[in-house]
């Protein structure tokens, strides 16, 4: 039932980063009405929490505050050399992918939607591919183009690579603190499904840490004297779907067979020890996306097909 009055600090601290001056007694009232504003709705929250059942939810929650908090200002150590020598190593690959896409392709900026369209869909007269209903020339939709059996599927080919490697400046273009760390804030609510998202630090450093491509983590490094490990549980997602369901018998293949290797050769017709590495990961992918109420266009994606195909 408060006026809301968010916008008054956004006045104050934008007033100071401008004008370098401050209205000390706005800045007091408003630091005042988030202290008592705030604790009013908190009261009425914790009531609500126990009404609605969650409270088990929240005190879960909470106490990630203070990991999440320490691991923000504790940061993450870069090696400047693995940066640098990941740089050096990418702008060589830029380079080179840079002069055969002019040779092949022509003189076609591979960053601008606007020439892909028109080169793609208009030069080359390939199937158009929507996003919705917004024509698009995304890389899902580009790796579909590439299978098909036509002239340009090799220029495709090119296209989409050195789209990845331009990609990749986006990785090792850090905002980094003076100690040589990267600090990035997580936030405990920042996904529908109960993921954690990350975004710039208070500290000015970082960015989103959560989707940093396998090859571009080599100079995130531990400190001295320390190691970085990957904690991983075995099939751990389709395991507690499973038990949700009450599936005792699906529990007990988990250990005695490769649940995703068994979905895999009845996804593509092949004997279960003849299922190739890829199989097996298109049936992981499918079958936790199942999970997820997965819809046609990702499934058609992920296959490789039209989304009329999988309808």
């Amino acid at each position: 039932n408060e006026v809301y009055w968010k916008s008054e600090g956004k006045t104050i601290f934008d007033d100071i980063k401008k004008n370098h001056t401050v209205d000390w007694e706005s800045l007091y009232i408003y630091n005042g009405k988030d202290c008592c504003l705030t604790y009013e709705i908190y009261e009425i929250l914790m009531k609500e929490i126990d009404e609605w059942g969650v409270r088990k939810a929240y005190d879960l929650m909470m106490s990630l505050i203070g990991p999440c908090l320490f691991a923000m200002l504790r940061g993450t150590k870069i090696s400047m050399y693995k940066l640098l020598q990941f740089e050096q190593e990418n702008e060589k690959a830029i380079e080179v992918l840079t002069r055969i896409k002019d040779a092949v392709v022509g003189d076609v900026n591979v960053q601008s939607h606007k020439q892909l369209k028109e080169l793609i869909y208009e030069q080359w007269d390939m199937p158009k591919q929507f996003r919705g209903k917004r024509l698009t020339v995304d890389d899902k939709k580009l790796a579909m183009l590439e299978r098909y059996p036509t002239p340009y599927r090799y220029h495709i080919g090119i296209i989409r690579m050195l789209k990845k490697y331009l990609k990749r400046r986006d990785f090792y273009n850090l905002k980094i603190n003076d100690d040589g760390r990267i600090r990035t804030a997580l936030k405990i609510t920042g996904t529908y499904t109960g993921r954690f998202a990350s975004s710039e630090s208070i500290f000015g450093s970082g960015k989103n840490l959560l989707n940093i491509p396998k090859e571009t983590r080599k100079f995130y490094v531990a400190d001295d004297g320390k190691i970085m490990i990957q904690g991983d549980l075995s099939q751990a997602e389709a395991r507690i779907v499973a038990a949700l369901c009450g599936d005792e018998k699906w529990l007990r293949e988990f250990d005695e067979t490769d649940v995703h290797k068994k979905v895999a050769s009845g996804l593509f017709g092949v004997p279960y020890d003849q299922v190739t590495k890829y199989q097996r990961n298109i049936a992981k992918r499918v079958s936790h996306g199942t999970n997820y109420c997965l819809g046609k266009i990702l499934l058609s994606e992920i296959l490789g097909c039209s989304p009329k195909a999988v309808s």
